[in-house]
Protein backbone atom coordinates (compact mmCIF):
# COMPACT_ATOMS: atom_id res chain seq x y z
CA UNK A 1 0.00 0.00 0.00
CA UNK A 2 1.23 3.19 -1.15
CA UNK A 3 2.36 5.42 1.91
CA UNK A 4 3.32 9.42 1.59
CA UNK A 5 7.31 9.70 0.26
CA UNK A 6 9.61 10.46 2.96
CA UNK A 7 9.88 14.45 3.96
CA UNK A 8 13.51 15.49 3.99
CA UNK A 9 15.73 14.51 6.68
CA UNK A 10 19.10 15.96 7.36
CA UNK A 11 20.22 15.62 4.11
CA UNK A 12 17.33 17.91 2.91
CA UNK A 13 19.71 20.92 2.13
CA UNK A 14 22.30 17.66 -0.06
CA UNK A 15 19.56 17.14 -2.20
CA UNK A 16 18.27 20.88 -2.62
CA UNK A 17 22.21 22.12 -2.99
CA UNK A 18 22.72 19.30 -5.78
CA UNK A 19 19.43 20.84 -7.86
CA UNK A 20 20.26 24.31 -7.71
CA UNK A 21 24.05 24.07 -8.07
CA UNK A 22 24.40 20.64 -9.99
CA UNK A 23 23.75 22.35 -13.08
CA UNK A 24 26.05 24.89 -12.92
CA UNK A 25 28.81 22.53 -11.78
CA UNK A 26 28.52 20.55 -14.79
CA UNK A 27 28.33 22.93 -17.18
CA UNK A 28 31.91 24.13 -15.47
CA UNK A 29 33.22 20.79 -15.81
CA UNK A 30 36.13 20.87 -18.15
CA UNK A 31 34.44 19.74 -20.89
CA UNK A 32 37.89 17.03 -21.27
CA UNK A 33 37.27 15.54 -18.32
CA UNK A 34 33.32 14.92 -19.46
CA UNK A 35 34.75 13.38 -22.89
CA UNK A 36 37.40 10.73 -20.82
CA UNK A 37 34.57 9.78 -18.47
CA UNK A 38 32.45 8.90 -21.55
CA UNK A 39 34.83 7.61 -23.24
CA UNK A 40 35.86 5.07 -20.24
CA UNK A 41 32.25 4.00 -19.47
CA UNK A 42 31.50 3.23 -23.07
CA UNK A 43 34.13 0.99 -23.01
CA UNK A 44 31.72 -1.14 -20.50
CA UNK A 45 29.47 -2.11 -23.22
CA UNK A 46 29.76 -4.44 -25.96
CA UNK A 47 28.28 -2.64 -29.34
CA UNK A 48 24.95 -3.60 -30.96
CA UNK A 49 24.44 -6.78 -32.19
CA UNK A 50 23.90 -7.05 -36.11
CA UNK A 51 20.32 -7.31 -36.31
CA UNK A 52 20.51 -3.60 -34.39
CA UNK A 53 19.61 -4.72 -31.21
CA UNK A 54 20.84 -2.11 -27.95
CA UNK A 55 24.17 -3.10 -26.55
CA UNK A 56 25.03 -3.70 -23.17
CA UNK A 57 27.25 -4.00 -20.20
CA UNK A 58 30.04 -6.28 -21.01
CA UNK A 59 28.39 -10.11 -19.65
CA UNK A 60 31.67 -10.27 -17.28
CA UNK A 61 30.88 -7.27 -15.51
CA UNK A 62 27.56 -8.08 -15.32
CA UNK A 63 27.89 -11.08 -13.80
CA UNK A 64 30.41 -10.19 -11.35
CA UNK A 65 27.62 -7.38 -10.67
CA UNK A 66 24.74 -10.06 -10.25
CA UNK A 67 27.46 -12.29 -7.72
CA UNK A 68 27.98 -9.00 -5.74
CA UNK A 69 24.45 -7.65 -5.29
CA UNK A 70 23.50 -10.56 -3.62
CA UNK A 71 24.73 -9.47 -0.37
CA UNK A 72 22.50 -6.87 0.25
CA UNK A 73 18.81 -5.50 -2.04
CA UNK A 74 20.07 -1.42 -2.40
CA UNK A 75 23.65 -3.08 -3.67
CA UNK A 76 21.72 -3.81 -7.13
CA UNK A 77 24.07 -5.06 -10.29
CA UNK A 78 23.19 -1.41 -12.32
CA UNK A 79 24.36 0.60 -9.11
CA UNK A 80 27.47 -1.48 -8.03
CA UNK A 81 28.36 -0.97 -12.39
CA UNK A 82 27.78 2.54 -11.84
CA UNK A 83 30.10 3.00 -9.13
CA UNK A 84 33.37 1.37 -10.66
CA UNK A 85 32.26 2.99 -14.64
CA UNK A 86 33.50 6.40 -12.93
CA UNK A 87 37.11 7.03 -11.21
CA UNK A 88 37.12 6.90 -7.65
CA UNK A 89 36.78 10.12 -5.10
CA UNK A 90 39.76 13.26 -6.63
CA UNK A 91 40.59 10.95 -8.99
CA UNK A 92 40.46 12.33 -12.91
CA UNK A 93 39.75 9.68 -15.67
CA UNK A 94 43.62 9.99 -16.77
CA UNK A 95 44.51 9.47 -12.81
CA UNK A 96 42.68 6.44 -12.51
CA UNK A 97 42.97 4.99 -15.80
CA UNK A 98 40.98 1.97 -15.42
CA UNK A 99 38.24 2.74 -12.73
CA UNK A 100 38.12 -0.96 -11.45
CA UNK A 101 41.81 -1.29 -10.53
CA UNK A 102 41.54 2.73 -9.35
CA UNK A 103 38.77 1.30 -7.22
CA UNK A 104 40.12 -1.67 -6.28
CA UNK A 105 43.25 0.42 -4.93
CA UNK A 106 41.32 3.39 -3.45
CA UNK A 107 39.33 0.52 -0.95
CA UNK A 108 42.65 -0.83 0.07
CA UNK A 109 44.05 2.79 1.12
CA UNK A 110 41.25 3.75 2.94
CA UNK A 111 40.73 0.89 5.41
CA UNK A 112 36.99 0.44 4.40
CA UNK A 113 37.31 -2.86 3.11
CA UNK A 114 39.51 -4.63 6.23
CA UNK A 115 37.07 -2.56 8.45
CA UNK A 116 34.03 -3.53 7.20
CA UNK A 117 34.58 -7.69 5.72
CA UNK A 118 33.75 -9.09 8.79
CA UNK A 119 36.74 -11.69 8.87
CA UNK A 120 36.18 -13.26 5.64
CA UNK A 121 38.99 -14.65 4.23
CA UNK A 122 39.12 -13.44 0.68
CA UNK A 123 41.45 -10.53 -0.27
CA UNK A 124 40.62 -7.77 -2.21
CA UNK A 125 42.32 -8.23 -5.68
CA UNK A 126 42.94 -4.76 -7.91
CA UNK A 127 43.12 -6.50 -10.94
CA UNK A 128 40.05 -8.54 -10.58
CA UNK A 129 36.74 -6.67 -11.33
CA UNK A 130 34.69 -9.72 -9.31
CA UNK A 131 36.87 -8.96 -6.54
CA UNK A 132 36.49 -5.47 -6.67
CA UNK A 133 32.39 -5.27 -7.30
CA UNK A 134 32.37 -8.01 -4.09
CA UNK A 135 34.56 -5.32 -1.93
CA UNK A 136 32.53 -2.25 -2.92
CA UNK A 137 29.37 -4.49 -2.60
CA UNK A 138 30.91 -5.34 1.01
CA UNK A 139 31.05 -1.65 1.97
CA UNK A 140 28.11 -0.36 0.44
CA UNK A 141 25.71 -2.76 2.52
CA UNK A 142 27.71 -1.64 5.77
CA UNK A 143 27.20 2.10 5.19
CA UNK A 144 23.39 2.10 3.44
CA UNK A 145 21.01 1.37 6.47
CA UNK A 146 22.77 3.80 8.69
CA UNK A 147 23.08 6.71 5.95
CA UNK A 148 19.45 5.65 5.08
CA UNK A 149 18.47 6.05 8.55
CA UNK A 150 19.84 9.29 8.82
CA UNK A 151 19.22 10.78 5.56
CA UNK A 152 15.97 9.25 4.28
CA UNK A 153 15.58 11.74 0.81
CA UNK A 154 19.23 10.82 -0.66
CA UNK A 155 20.58 7.48 1.15
CA UNK A 156 21.24 5.88 -2.65
CA UNK A 157 23.53 9.07 -3.42
CA UNK A 158 25.33 9.57 0.17
CA UNK A 159 26.19 6.01 0.37
CA UNK A 160 28.38 6.49 -3.47
CA UNK A 161 29.61 9.55 -1.88
CA UNK A 162 30.84 7.86 0.85
CA UNK A 163 32.81 4.66 -0.84
CA UNK A 164 35.97 5.07 -0.98
CA UNK A 165 36.62 8.05 1.48
CA UNK A 166 36.07 6.41 5.10
CA UNK A 167 33.45 8.67 5.67
CA UNK A 168 30.85 8.36 8.93
CA UNK A 169 27.55 8.42 8.54
CA UNK A 170 27.75 11.70 10.15
CA UNK A 171 30.39 12.81 7.97
CA UNK A 172 28.55 11.55 4.85
CA UNK A 173 24.75 13.40 5.84
CA UNK A 174 25.91 16.43 7.21
CA UNK A 175 28.39 17.66 5.32
CA UNK A 176 27.98 20.09 2.63
CA UNK A 177 28.40 19.04 -0.76
CA UNK A 178 31.50 20.23 -3.00
CA UNK A 179 31.10 20.78 -6.76
CA UNK A 180 33.20 18.22 -7.51
CA UNK A 181 30.57 16.18 -4.98
CA UNK A 182 27.98 17.51 -7.48
CA UNK A 183 29.48 16.50 -10.61
CA UNK A 184 30.24 13.05 -9.37
CA UNK A 185 26.38 12.42 -7.61
CA UNK A 186 24.78 13.66 -11.03
CA UNK A 187 27.16 11.58 -13.00
CA UNK A 188 26.95 8.29 -11.11
CA UNK A 189 22.82 8.60 -10.87
CA UNK A 190 22.74 8.86 -14.57
CA UNK A 191 24.64 6.37 -15.05
CA UNK A 192 23.16 3.74 -12.79
CA UNK A 193 19.71 4.83 -14.36
CA UNK A 194 21.10 3.78 -17.88
CA UNK A 195 22.39 1.14 -16.88
CA UNK A 196 19.04 -0.22 -15.17
CA UNK A 197 17.91 0.44 -18.42
CA UNK A 198 20.14 -1.67 -20.46
CA UNK A 199 20.19 -4.23 -18.39
CA UNK A 200 16.28 -4.63 -18.17
CA UNK A 201 16.09 -4.21 -21.97
CA UNK A 202 18.66 -6.64 -22.42
CA UNK A 203 16.64 -9.03 -20.24
CA UNK A 204 13.25 -7.58 -22.47
CA UNK A 205 14.60 -8.85 -25.80
CA UNK A 206 11.96 -11.72 -24.70
CA UNK A 207 11.44 -15.24 -25.58
CA UNK A 208 10.05 -15.40 -28.82
CA UNK A 209 6.52 -17.27 -29.41
CA UNK A 210 5.81 -20.71 -27.76
CA UNK A 211 4.51 -22.95 -30.79
CA UNK A 212 1.65 -25.41 -30.43
CA UNK A 213 3.83 -28.24 -29.63
CA UNK A 214 5.48 -26.45 -26.72
CA UNK A 215 8.60 -25.20 -27.80
CA UNK A 216 10.45 -22.09 -28.30
CA UNK A 217 13.28 -20.20 -29.83
CA UNK A 218 16.98 -20.21 -27.40
CA UNK A 219 18.45 -17.32 -28.27
CA UNK A 220 15.35 -14.95 -29.87
CA UNK A 221 18.32 -11.68 -29.81
CA UNK A 222 20.68 -13.79 -32.17
CA UNK A 223 22.44 -11.98 -34.99
CA UNK A 224 23.22 -14.33 -37.09
CA UNK A 225 22.57 -18.11 -37.81
CA UNK A 226 25.48 -20.14 -38.53
CA UNK A 227 24.44 -22.86 -40.19
CA UNK A 228 27.42 -25.16 -39.17
CA UNK A 229 25.92 -28.38 -38.09
CA UNK A 230 28.07 -31.45 -39.23
CA UNK A 231 30.97 -29.16 -40.64
CA UNK A 232 34.22 -30.66 -40.49
CA UNK A 233 36.63 -29.57 -38.13
CA UNK A 234 40.63 -30.58 -37.36
CA UNK A 235 39.79 -33.52 -35.13
CA UNK A 236 35.84 -33.58 -34.82
CA UNK A 237 32.84 -33.09 -36.46
CA UNK A 238 30.80 -29.98 -35.42
CA UNK A 239 27.77 -31.60 -33.02
CA UNK A 240 25.32 -28.21 -32.67
CA UNK A 241 24.33 -25.35 -34.50
CA UNK A 242 25.89 -21.72 -33.48
CA UNK A 243 23.65 -18.81 -33.18
CA UNK A 244 25.68 -15.35 -32.77
CA UNK A 245 24.30 -12.91 -30.18
CA UNK A 246 26.09 -9.71 -28.56
CA UNK A 247 27.32 -10.95 -25.06
CA UNK A 248 25.34 -11.03 -22.38
CA UNK A 249 21.71 -11.69 -24.92
CA UNK A 250 19.48 -13.66 -22.76
CA UNK A 251 19.22 -17.51 -23.31
CA UNK A 252 15.96 -19.08 -22.85
CA UNK A 253 14.82 -22.61 -22.44
CA UNK A 254 13.65 -24.42 -25.36
CA UNK A 255 10.92 -26.21 -23.75
CA UNK A 256 9.87 -27.45 -20.24
CA UNK A 257 12.25 -29.75 -18.48
CA UNK A 258 14.56 -30.73 -16.34
CA UNK A 259 18.18 -29.38 -15.66
CA UNK A 260 20.39 -32.25 -15.55
CA UNK A 261 23.84 -30.88 -15.79
CA UNK A 262 25.58 -27.41 -15.21
CA UNK A 263 29.19 -27.13 -15.09
CA UNK A 264 32.04 -25.22 -16.01
CA UNK A 265 34.58 -27.56 -17.05
CA UNK A 266 35.04 -29.06 -20.39
CA UNK A 267 32.20 -32.24 -20.80
CA UNK A 268 32.12 -34.84 -23.22
CA UNK A 269 34.23 -32.30 -25.26
CA UNK A 270 32.13 -29.24 -24.75
CA UNK A 271 33.56 -26.14 -23.77
CA UNK A 272 32.47 -24.46 -20.49
CA UNK A 273 30.28 -23.37 -19.38
CA UNK A 274 27.56 -25.77 -20.01
CA UNK A 275 24.35 -26.46 -19.54
CA UNK A 276 21.85 -29.89 -20.36
CA UNK A 277 18.05 -29.61 -20.19
CA UNK A 278 15.54 -33.18 -20.32
CA UNK A 279 12.58 -32.71 -21.93
CA UNK A 280 11.90 -36.58 -21.23
CA UNK A 281 10.42 -38.81 -23.89
CA UNK A 282 9.41 -37.24 -27.40
CA UNK A 283 5.29 -38.51 -28.02
CA UNK A 284 6.42 -38.72 -31.53
CA UNK A 285 9.58 -40.43 -31.75
CA UNK A 286 9.00 -42.54 -28.21
CA UNK A 287 13.04 -41.21 -27.64
CA UNK A 288 14.30 -38.97 -24.88
CA UNK A 289 15.22 -35.73 -25.47
CA UNK A 290 17.88 -33.43 -24.13
CA UNK A 291 18.95 -29.43 -25.36
CA UNK A 292 22.29 -29.15 -24.63
CA UNK A 293 23.81 -24.73 -23.99
CA UNK A 294 27.38 -24.33 -24.49
CA UNK A 295 29.66 -21.32 -24.09
CA UNK A 296 28.06 -19.41 -20.91
CA UNK A 297 30.56 -17.54 -18.63
CA UNK A 298 30.35 -19.01 -14.90
CA UNK A 299 28.21 -15.35 -13.61
CA UNK A 300 26.08 -16.33 -17.01
CA UNK A 301 24.38 -19.39 -15.87
CA UNK A 302 21.00 -18.46 -14.18
CA UNK A 303 19.95 -21.84 -13.16
CA UNK A 304 21.02 -25.09 -11.17
CA UNK A 305 21.33 -28.88 -11.15
CA UNK A 306 17.53 -30.25 -10.72
CA UNK A 307 16.01 -26.93 -11.13
CA UNK A 308 12.28 -27.78 -13.15
CA UNK A 309 12.60 -24.76 -16.37
CA UNK A 310 9.48 -23.86 -18.37
CA UNK A 311 9.38 -23.11 -21.71
CA UNK A 312 10.88 -19.83 -22.85
CA UNK A 313 12.32 -19.19 -19.38
CA UNK A 314 15.81 -17.37 -19.03
CA UNK A 315 18.63 -19.80 -18.23
CA UNK A 316 21.61 -17.99 -19.12
CA UNK A 317 23.33 -15.20 -20.62
CA UNK A 318 25.32 -15.35 -23.97
CA UNK A 319 29.27 -15.88 -23.54
CA UNK A 320 32.52 -16.60 -25.29
CA UNK A 321 33.88 -18.89 -22.96
CA UNK A 322 36.12 -21.63 -24.16
CA UNK A 323 36.79 -22.61 -27.52
CA UNK A 324 35.35 -20.10 -29.16
CA UNK A 325 35.95 -17.20 -31.30
CA UNK A 326 32.95 -14.78 -30.38
CA UNK A 327 30.02 -14.62 -28.45
CA UNK A 328 27.67 -17.21 -29.29
CA UNK A 329 24.61 -20.50 -28.01
CA UNK A 330 26.61 -23.69 -29.18
CA UNK A 331 23.36 -25.36 -29.15
CA UNK A 332 22.59 -28.88 -29.49
CA UNK A 333 19.88 -31.80 -29.72
CA UNK A 334 20.24 -35.22 -28.10
CA UNK A 335 17.69 -37.87 -29.22
CA UNK A 336 17.53 -41.48 -27.93
CA UNK A 337 21.35 -39.88 -26.99
CA UNK A 338 22.50 -39.48 -30.35
CA UNK A 339 23.34 -35.73 -31.72
CA UNK A 340 20.75 -34.73 -34.29
CA UNK A 341 21.14 -31.91 -36.40
CA UNK A 342 18.96 -28.86 -34.57
CA UNK A 343 17.16 -26.88 -37.40
CA UNK A 344 15.10 -29.63 -38.50
CA UNK A 345 14.06 -31.05 -35.62
CA UNK A 346 12.85 -27.24 -34.26
CA UNK A 347 11.21 -26.72 -37.43
CA UNK A 348 8.93 -30.18 -37.09
CA UNK A 349 8.12 -28.39 -33.58
CA UNK A 350 6.77 -25.13 -34.93
CA UNK A 351 10.25 -23.22 -34.34
CA UNK A 352 12.51 -21.61 -37.27
CA UNK A 353 16.03 -21.40 -35.52
CA UNK A 354 17.10 -19.06 -38.84
CA UNK A 355 14.29 -16.66 -38.34
CA UNK A 356 13.60 -16.07 -34.50
CA UNK A 357 10.41 -13.64 -33.74
CA UNK A 358 12.85 -11.00 -31.74
CA UNK A 359 9.57 -8.65 -30.53
CA UNK A 360 8.82 -9.00 -26.74
CA UNK A 361 5.68 -11.44 -26.32
CA UNK A 362 4.29 -11.75 -22.79
CA UNK A 363 2.59 -14.92 -22.22
CA UNK A 364 0.80 -16.13 -19.08
CA UNK A 365 -0.92 -14.62 -15.82
CA UNK A 366 2.04 -11.89 -15.80
CA UNK A 367 1.33 -10.61 -19.10
CA UNK A 368 -2.61 -11.06 -18.28
CA UNK A 369 -2.19 -8.69 -15.32
CA UNK A 370 0.04 -5.78 -17.13
CA UNK A 371 -2.74 -5.59 -19.90
CA UNK A 372 -5.74 -5.40 -17.72
CA UNK A 373 -3.63 -2.87 -15.47
CA UNK A 374 -3.35 -0.82 -18.21
CA UNK A 375 -7.15 -0.55 -18.71
CA UNK A 376 -7.39 0.90 -15.52
CA UNK A 377 -5.21 3.69 -16.69
CA UNK A 378 -6.78 7.01 -15.77
CA UNK A 379 -8.38 5.65 -12.57
CA UNK A 380 -8.00 7.94 -9.60
CA UNK A 381 -5.76 6.95 -6.67
CA UNK A 382 -7.34 6.78 -3.51
CA UNK A 383 -5.48 5.07 -0.06
CA UNK A 384 -6.51 2.25 0.33
CA UNK A 385 -8.87 1.53 -2.78
CA UNK A 386 -9.19 -1.81 -4.76
CA UNK A 387 -10.72 -0.93 -7.26
CA UNK A 388 -13.06 -0.51 -9.55
CA UNK A 389 -13.48 3.35 -8.95
CA UNK A 390 -10.16 3.88 -6.97
CA UNK A 391 -7.25 2.10 -6.29
CA UNK A 392 -3.86 2.45 -4.46
CA UNK A 393 -0.35 0.58 -5.51
CA UNK A 394 -1.25 -2.66 -3.82
CA UNK A 395 -4.62 -2.09 -4.72
CA UNK A 396 -4.15 -2.33 -8.13
CA UNK A 397 -1.24 -5.06 -8.05
CA UNK A 398 -3.51 -7.28 -6.33
CA UNK A 399 -6.73 -6.45 -8.71
CA UNK A 400 -4.36 -7.00 -11.84
CA UNK A 401 -3.07 -10.14 -11.00
CA UNK A 402 -6.97 -11.75 -9.61
CA UNK A 403 -7.89 -10.58 -13.27
CA UNK A 404 -5.23 -12.90 -14.41
CA UNK A 405 -6.27 -15.93 -12.12
CA UNK A 406 -3.65 -15.61 -9.42
CA UNK A 407 -4.10 -14.40 -5.72
CA UNK A 408 -2.09 -11.94 -4.36
CA UNK A 409 -1.94 -10.40 -0.48
CA UNK A 410 -3.34 -6.55 0.22
CA UNK A 411 -0.12 -4.34 0.95
CA UNK A 412 3.00 -4.52 -0.78
CA UNK A 413 4.88 -5.77 1.84
CA UNK A 414 2.79 -8.82 1.87
CA UNK A 415 2.77 -9.14 -2.00
CA UNK A 416 6.84 -8.54 -1.83
CA UNK A 417 6.94 -11.63 0.56
CA UNK A 418 4.42 -13.32 -1.58
CA UNK A 419 6.89 -13.12 -4.64
CA UNK A 420 10.00 -15.00 -5.87
CA UNK A 421 13.42 -12.68 -6.03
CA UNK A 422 14.46 -12.01 -8.93
CA UNK A 423 16.93 -9.39 -10.56
CA UNK A 424 16.91 -6.44 -12.51
CA UNK A 425 18.12 -8.69 -14.98
CA UNK A 426 15.74 -10.80 -15.27
CA UNK A 427 12.69 -8.62 -15.15
CA UNK A 428 9.80 -9.29 -17.93
CA UNK A 429 6.22 -7.39 -18.16
CA UNK A 430 3.90 -8.40 -15.41
CA UNK A 431 6.77 -9.03 -13.04
CA UNK A 432 6.27 -6.69 -9.59
CA UNK A 433 8.76 -3.86 -8.57
CA UNK A 434 8.75 -2.63 -5.07
CA UNK A 435 10.51 0.51 -3.15
CA UNK A 436 11.79 0.77 0.18
CA UNK A 437 12.30 3.70 2.62
CA UNK A 438 15.08 2.28 4.51
CA UNK A 439 16.59 -0.57 1.99
CA UNK A 440 14.66 -3.15 3.88
CA UNK A 441 11.58 -5.39 3.54
CA UNK A 442 9.65 -3.84 6.34
CA UNK A 443 10.49 -0.38 4.88
CA UNK A 444 8.46 -1.21 1.64
CA UNK A 445 5.92 1.53 0.74
CA UNK A 446 4.87 0.96 -2.90
CA UNK A 447 4.88 -1.93 -5.55
CA UNK A 448 3.80 -1.34 -9.47
CA UNK A 449 4.02 -3.57 -12.42
CA UNK A 450 6.95 -3.76 -14.91
CA UNK A 451 5.43 -2.98 -18.34
CA UNK A 452 8.90 -3.46 -20.05
CA UNK A 453 11.27 -1.23 -21.50
CA UNK A 454 12.15 0.45 -18.27
CA UNK A 455 8.84 1.54 -17.63
CA UNK A 456 6.05 0.75 -14.72
CA UNK A 457 2.61 0.57 -14.81
CA UNK A 458 1.08 2.22 -11.12
CA UNK A 459 -0.98 3.67 -8.87
CA UNK A 460 1.40 6.49 -7.34
CA UNK A 461 -0.10 8.67 -5.13
CA UNK A 462 -2.99 10.78 -3.45
CA UNK A 463 -4.20 13.36 -6.38
CA UNK A 464 -2.75 11.21 -9.26
CA UNK A 465 -4.23 8.38 -11.36
CA UNK A 466 -2.87 4.88 -12.49
CA UNK A 467 -0.60 5.77 -15.31
CA UNK A 468 2.30 4.28 -17.73
CA UNK A 469 6.04 5.63 -16.59
CA UNK A 470 9.10 5.81 -16.14
CA UNK A 471 10.58 3.29 -13.55
CA UNK A 472 11.88 5.96 -11.06
CA UNK A 473 15.38 5.06 -8.89
CA UNK A 474 14.53 6.61 -5.76
CA UNK A 475 14.28 3.97 -2.87
CA UNK A 476 13.94 1.25 -5.42
CA UNK A 477 14.27 -1.79 -3.63
CA UNK A 478 14.22 -5.18 -5.59
CA UNK A 479 11.72 -7.32 -7.53
CA UNK A 480 8.88 -9.68 -7.93
CA UNK A 481 7.76 -12.49 -9.52
CA UNK A 482 4.15 -13.86 -8.99
CA UNK A 483 4.19 -18.01 -9.29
Amino acid sequence: MLQERPRRGRAGRWVIALVVLGLGAMFIAPIALVGAIGILTSSLFVSAGADGGAGGPDAGLVAAAEAASARCESATPARLIAVVSLPPPGQTPVDAGLPVQAWGQVLISSGQYEAQRAGEDAQLDPANTASVLDAVAIIWCALYPEIADAAADSPITLTYLALGSAASTDEATEHEPSASDQVRAAQFESLAAQYEERLAHAANAGAGSVSAEGWTHPIPGMSRYQDNYGQARNLYTHAGEDLSAALGTPIYAAAAGTVTHVACTMYEGRSPCNVIIDHGTDPDTGLRVQTWYVHMYPGGVLISHGDQVTVGQQIALTGSNGNSSGPHLHLEVHSGGQVIDPAPFFAARGVDLRNPTTAPQVSGAAGQALAWARTQIGTPYALGGTGPDTYDCSGLTMRAYEHAGATLPRTSREQYAATIRITAAQLQPGDLVFWSTDGTAAGIYHVALYAGAGRIVQAPAPGSTVEDQVLWQENLFGYGRVT
